[in-house]
């Protein structure tokens, strides 16, 4: 019985001198990282209406509101991202020319590209805004242009007159950064003098004005001025 106890004591005593043969002193140097994502959010400051060639259908002296609607649409932060508008009746000649100033809402700088355009389908009956029937062709009676200002003067933020964007640019030409904007006119024509055959018809098309973030730029060489390098 003694033996078997010795037996099972001599292990256990070992493991203290094991433990000190294998001990050392010991530091560490740690980098703690802790990263918070930007946003890309871009929201219309301003908009307006600069002409409209259309009809006083009721002959009420009221058009804006009554023959021509724009309703706005805003996100769930209460932001203005977008329009609805309706024009009725419209024929040869209507031409809207629709200007926005988009603001750098977010903390990330971003990038313009150009509009994008989804026509749909006539209809005989009004359509809903939410189904889409892509039209095959591009109609020679529709005419859409568009146009792009920056600031007159660079990297000026937070100014929100129009008038002060003035300097044409193509899409993707600059970058905004947070809390500077950009202008863009639409025109839209419809040129549809020749084609009779669409009275009482419906006319839907969507515009969507991509904007993503833009790549980083590179900051580097950079150290504690008392310490120097290298």
């Amino acid at each position: 019985m003694n033996k078997k106890l010795v037996a099972l004591l001599i292990p256990l005593l070992l493991l203290p001198l094991v433990a000190f043969a294998y001990a050392h002193w010991t530091d560490s140097i740690t980098k703690k990282y802790k990263f918070h994502f930007g946003t890309v959010e871009a929201e219309v400051k301003k908009w307006h209406v600069d002409e409209c060639y259309t009809w006083d259908a009721d002959s009420n002296t009221v058009v804006f509101g009554d023959e021509v609607n724009v309703t706005e649409v805003y996100d769930a932060e209460g932001e203005l991202i977008g329009f609805l508008i309706v024009a009725d009746p419209v024929g040869p000649g209507f031409v809207i020319n629709f200007t926005m100033l988009i603001h750098n809402n977010g903390r990330l700088p971003l990038e313009v590209y150009a509009p994008i355009i989804k026509l749909s389908d006539l209809n005989t009956t009004d359509p809903c805004w939410y189904a889409f029937s892509n039209m095959t062709t591009w109609p020679e009676w529709f005419v859409y242009t568009y146009k792009y200002y920056a600031h007159m003067t660079p990297g000026t933020k937070d100014d929100f007159n129009a008038d002060h964007y003035t300097t044409k640019i193509e899409p993707t030409g600059r970058v905004y950064e947070p809390s500077e904007c950009i202008k863009i006119t639409q025109k839209i024509w419809l040129n549809v003098q020749g084609f009779p055959d669409l009275q009482c018809h419906w006319f839907k098309f969507f515009v969507e004005i991509p904007i993503r973030n833009s790549p980083s730029a590179l900051y580097s060489s950079y150290h504690n001025a008392t310490r120097g390098w290298p």
